[in-house]
């Protein structure tokens, strides 16, 4: 489970309606390619869902690499 949150900083010099909020749900899988011993990369594929609003929908993807210690 991730959760992620946004917020305007400064002017909002793109938009010229007055900021709106909705909720979001992202469902995802994740994928950990073993690079060497604790060092992962990290493919991951998710939809962003937002009930009540349609146009907020889309599909994403992530890359990442992964250390532990």
């Amino acid at each position: 489970f991730h959760a992620y949150f946004h917020r305007a900083i400064g002017e909002k010099y793109y938009y010229k309606d007055p900021i709106k909020c909705h909720l979001a749900i992202r469902p995802s899988l994740d994928f950990r390619i073993p690079v060497e011993r604790h060092q992962y990369i990290n493919l991951e594929v998710g939809y962003v869902l937002t009930p009540g609003y349609k146009d907020g929908a889309s599909l994403d993807f992530a890359i990442g690499y992964t250390w532990n210690y």
